[in-house]
């Protein structure tokens, strides 16, 4: 303090007894400018006082109590009130905003209906996981006291399914874990024709433009150039095939899964079907895929 006084003397300068009593407006002007010289103060301190304060900033910011603050404010759960189901995967809030269950694909009557039912009256806990390309907000919903966990409450009964599994759902395992709960049940479109799995070996049941499950044995893993390519016939040019791209192959490594291992293996793959040259899925993500051979198909990722 002692030294802060001390040099804050050189910048702050008397007033004059004759200024006081006679002086012109431009003379107080020159008078209140040169009270305080700020620009010389900060001159001098600037090389002292800012790379003081940027050093202790640094520091906080790499402590684990800067990223559980920061986790804290972007991720807080937040109390919410609903006033009706959209559609079996979108509930719509008082306010007027939109909040989409995240992880999962549940577009029929039956899922809305149920969805209705889970949130009236009651009001939720919002774990938001920011939005989405709609300006929808993306999140999971626990509702009521009993705090049901929305998205697992649809799985379990087979009115939805996990779509798109990019990786980036929090509770990713918990999702996969209640829909193969209802799946080994067939409960609700579990029973239904339309969401069996389709065979690999005939391609000509696999529709472009489609979200379809496909099934069948890996004849050939190879990587070609930037792609890692699963056939599921001896001729690629017409049969049903998985491409993996070289950028999204660190999320197998991550997993300890190496998608070249597959070869000989019964797997099930979900996705958008495209053509090129035959039927043709692109997996971004392990758990787009599920090797059907082990006793509890999890996904193609870290085992817990």
């Amino acid at each position: 303090m002692r030294f802060l006084l001390q040099h804050l003397k050189k910048y702050v300068i008397p007033a004059k007894a004759g200024i006081q009593r006679r002086a012109s407006a431009r003379h107080k002007s020159l008078y209140c400018h040169r009270l305080f010289n700020f620009s010389a103060f900060y001159a001098r301190y600037r090389s002292r006082w800012i790379p003081a304060f940027a050093g202790m900033t640094i520091a906080f910011i790499k402590t684990p109590h800067f990223l559980m603050l920061f986790l804290a404010l972007c991720f807080l759960p937040i109390t919410v009130s609903a006033a009706d189901a959209v559609s079996g995967e979108v509930i719509r809030l008082e306010d007027g905003r939109e909040v989409r269950l995240i992880g999962i694909k549940a577009d029929s009557d039956a899922a809305k209906t149920r969805l209705q039912s889970l949130i009236n009256g009651k009001k939720f806990l919002l774990e938001s996981a920011g939005n989405d390309r709609y300006g929808r907000v993306a999140a999971d919903v626990y509702a009521g006291t009993d705090k049901i966990w929305l998205q697992g409450a649809l799985l379990r009964d087979g009115l939805s399914f996990v779509y798109p599994p990019t990786g980036s759902e929090p509770h990713l395992d918990d999702l996969l874990k209640a829909e193969h709960e209802a799946r080994q049940a067939k409960r609700g479109i579990w029973a239904k024709a339309a969401y069996a799995d389709l065979p690999a070996a005939e391609e000509d049941k696999i529709h472009y433009g489609s979200f379809a499950f496909v099934s069948g044995k890996v004849v050939k893993a190879e990587r070609i150039k930037n792609f890692v390519y699963l056939n599921f016939g001896s001729d690629w040019r017409t049969d049903f095939t998985v491409a993996i791209a070289a950028h999204d192959l660190h999320f197998f490594r991550k997993a300890d899964r190496d998608p070249l291992e597959l070869e000989g293996k019964t797997i099930r793959v979900r996705g958008w079907v495209k053509r090129n040259f035959g039927p043709m899925i692109t997996v971004t993500h392990p758990a787009q895929m599920e090797v059907l051979a082990e006793s509890f198909p999890l996904p193609l990722r870290e085992r817990k």
